[in-house]
């Protein structure tokens, strides 16, 4: 959504949120990149996940892992 360039009337609600990070990406400050589910942390209660997935979520929520890592 950040990326569009018209809203729709179910964005109304978000648009000051989406300006500002359109700002902020065309600034460079910060990057916007899409998310598997495979690394969404939601997802370590409600999903089963092999041992190693479960894992590094586990760490990433502990602090000891970031995602800028993976």
């Amino acid at each position: 959504m950040a990326k569009m360039l018209v809203f729709s009337k179910r964005q109304r609600h978000i648009s000051i949120r989406i300006c500002h990070l359109r700002e902020w990406c065309g600034n460079n400050i910060i990057e916007l990149r899409t998310n598997g589910t495979k690394f969404e942390i939601a997802n370590i209660g409600i999903k089963a996940r092999p041992e190693p997935a479960f894992l590094l979520l586990c760490d990433v929520m502990l602090g000891t892992v970031s995602f800028s890592e993976l």
